[in-house]
């Protein structure tokens, strides 16, 4: 159950912290906005009963437009995240590593951080250098290490079963490698 709260919460934070994310917000928010002035036009242009300007002046014609795009750039940006969000609860329910039961394993050390995902047949290796690091965000209770702009590597801020010198170990290798990385300037995620 923790697994799953922790590839939600490092999935809501790409999907608020990532550049591609931003810029499919953006596109979709100035698509919608195309779309509405396009279709506007057409309707007055050709389905109406005389020309637009017959129907309505020029001037509130433009400012509905105005209004109407404002609008629906405002509504895409607002609703983009928790739409992307859910999209990935769906695909998280539905995926074999849900199901699988597979264990995954973090050694870091002075390199990097090497994850091993144990499945039931195949063994996955993932190093990341601390210089392939792109940035590190955080939320309460954990480290959002990024490798690309869509993917990361999760790190708790506390680990539990460990010896008080592992923790202590750990605890070093955090403040070394990972908070001098993490972006203060990019939004908490709660």
């Amino acid at each position: 159950m923790q697994q799953k709260k922790d590839i939600l919460a490092m999935k809501k934070n790409v999907i608020e912290t990532s550049t591609g994310h931003n810029r499919d917000k953006k596109f979709q928010s100035w698509l919608m906005v195309a779309i509405c002035i396009v279709s506007l036009t057409i309707y007055f242009s050709f389905f109406s009963e005389g020309t637009y300007l017959e129907n309505m002046n020029l001037l509130t014609f433009i400012g509905i437009l105005i209004l109407l795009s404002i609008f629906f750039f405002w509504f895409i940006t607002f609703i983009y995240n928790p739409i992307e969000f859910l999209k990935e609860k769906v695909k998280l329910k539905r995926s074999i590593f849900n199901q699988a039961g597979e264990e995954i394993e973090l050694t870091i050390d002075s390199h990097g951080i090497v994850e091993e995902n144990i499945g039931k047949s195949v063994k996955i290796i993932n190093r990341i250098s601390w210089d392939g690091v792109k940035r590190v965000s955080h939320d309460k209770h954990r480290y959002f290490v990024y490798y690309e702009d869509r993917a990361a590597l999760l790190l708790p801020k506390e680990i539990s079963r460990a010896g008080e010198e592992q923790k202590e170990d750990y605890q070093a290798l955090i403040h070394k490698y990972i908070l001098p990385r993490t972006n203060h300037q990019l939004k908490k995620v709660k």
